[in-house]
């Protein structure tokens, strides 16, 4: 319980330090294809099944041979922030800030669960919640 304190403090440092992402637009590096180019598909609640069957990189209307980069539960979150704002970046940005500040909370875990310190296991979780190599 005595750590529960830092774990609030390292998702809040995530979330601070992203949070002005969640204002910015599409990215056209993959967001063009995977969020724009397949806001037909996103749309429907009814393609959660599909997004089990389906390379991440299938664009609807296009035709791919890749078929190798398989990522449902991405797919899954594309479509549910589709059903909370369309075709808005907001939702999604919004999602990706949430994941990362629990995946710094995660690795915080992990960290004092591998015999680190509190002090270390934090600091380590701090890098990894601000390093650009993770934006």
């Amino acid at each position: 319980m005595r750590r529960l304190p830092l774990f609030f403090l390292a998702a809040a440092i995530a979330l601070l330090v992203h949070a002005r992402t969640i204002g910015f637009d599409f990215v056209h590096a993959d967001d063009a294809d995977l969020i724009v180019g397949n806001r037909t598909f996103l749309s429907d609640l009814h393609n959660l099944p599909r997004a089990f069957s389906r390379s991440y990189f299938e664009v609807e209307g296009e035709l791919t041979a890749t078929k190798t980069y398989y990522r449902p539960i991405a797919i899954v979150s594309f479509i549910l922030d589709a059903a909370r704002g369309g075709i808005s970046p907001r939702p999604y940005h919004a999602t990706n800030v949430a994941l990362h500040a629990a995946a710094t909370c995660l690795l915080l875990a992990l960290a004092i669960s591998w015999g680190a310190s509190p002090g270390a296991a934090f600091a380590a979780a701090l890098v990894f919640a601000v390093h650009p190599v993770n934006v």
